[in-house]
């Protein structure tokens, strides 16, 4: 029993604190121009705008953030199935990775995707 409970929690805290690692990387937008890339370790990174130069801090956003962000957008709930995203404190520079990219058609089977600050969804290609 013991074993059961300690194998629960390690699983649970593995799935919990997902790693920004699958985000590192440059992205490039549909006109195969780099839009920003982003660097960091374990649960944090750095967002740098490549026309800006500017920085934004990010985390990873936990399941319950993922879909209360999917709700307030109003997109298929499936398509946030799997998804690993980081976002600045006040949610407002989304970055995300999706597996089940079907289920919403603005996604257009784009595996990556990034929610600017007006809400703007830019499909973005994720460059390691």
């Amino acid at each position: 029993m013991k074993k059961l409970i300690a194998l629960s929690v390690a699983f649970f805290s593995f799935n919990t604190f997902a790693h920004i690692d699958c985000l590192i990387g440059d992205y490039i937008d549909a006109h195969g121009e780099k839009v920003f890339s982003v660097t960091g370790e374990h649960h944090s990174g750095m967002l740098t705008n490549t026309k800006t130069g500017e920085k934004t801090t990010l985390k990873m956003l936990n399941e319950k953030q993922i879909l209360s962000l999917w709700k307030k957008m109003h997109w298929a709930a499936g398509s946030a199935q799997d998804a690993e995203c980081a976002a600045d404190k006040k949610i407002k520079n989304v970055v995300c990775e999706l597996s089940n990219t079907d289920a919403e058609p603005k996604f257009n089977h784009s595996s990556n995707i990034y929610l600017g600050e007006e809400n703007e969804l830019v499909l973005v290609s994720h460059k390691e």
